[in-house]
């Protein structure tokens, strides 16, 4: 990220190439509970913190910026991840495609990897929608010739397998919006306010 430069490399002869890699010398990293803000420990998932002497110092004319990501001399970096027992550290999301269902942190993007596993949805994309009864719910727009209930049947039996916690979540909560093409910029991400509207 621009804000705190290069923190993290691969080391040399490295056979690992699911991490990001360790941090270079000088920097420091931490990993918060999205909620309370507590440190976790290794492979425990929550919003990766940085510190280094190369990182910003704050956002050109925009003070409510750097009081959102700056706090206590650490950058608050939006990404969601962890690192293992040998400090190789790992980015599984974002935290503005985390949706709380039922006060747990769902990811979006692991709700649309598993609908794209479905032979029938061509793409999809997937957002939170404000809900009374569960705070929020999935939503997934796409394109396919499937209807609602065997998307959620997919999902539930192909999440259900990789991580209970998604099995209570589900349930009919996601609507298939069918689509002719979901928004997306120049650089193919969706446009997530687009499908808000």
């Amino acid at each position: 990220m621009t804000e705190t430069s290069i923190v993290i490399a691969m080391p040399r002869n490295c056979k690992n190439f699911e991490g990001c890699g360790r941090l270079l010398s000088n920097v420091e990293a931490k990993i918060i509970c999205t909620e309370t803000g507590e440190i976790l420990g290794p492979n425990q998932t929550g919003e990766i913190c940085i510190k280094s002497p190369m990182m910003m110092k704050g956002y050109f004319k925009n003070q409510e910026a750097t009081d959102n990501t700056l706090k206590n001399g650490w950058i608050r970096t939006g990404d969601v991840g962890y690192y293992d027992e040998e400090e190789f550290f790992y980015v599984t999301d974002r935290l503005k495609n985390i949706i709380k269902v039922d006060g747990c942190q769902v990811s979006t993007i692991e709700i649309e990897n598993e609908l794209q596993k479905h032979p029938l949805v061509e793409e999809c994309s997937v957002i939170g929608k404000p809900d009374s009864e569960h705070g929020e719910v999935p939503l997934a727009f796409g394109r396919t010739s499937l209807r609602s209930s065997e998307i959620v049947d997919h999902i539930l039996f192909s999440l259900t397998c990789n991580s209970q916690r998604f099995e209570l979540h589900l349930s009919d909560d996601v609507i298939l919006y069918n689509r002719r093409m979901i928004p997306r910029d120049e650089s193919f991400l969706c446009l997530i306010l687009d499908l808000k509207e």
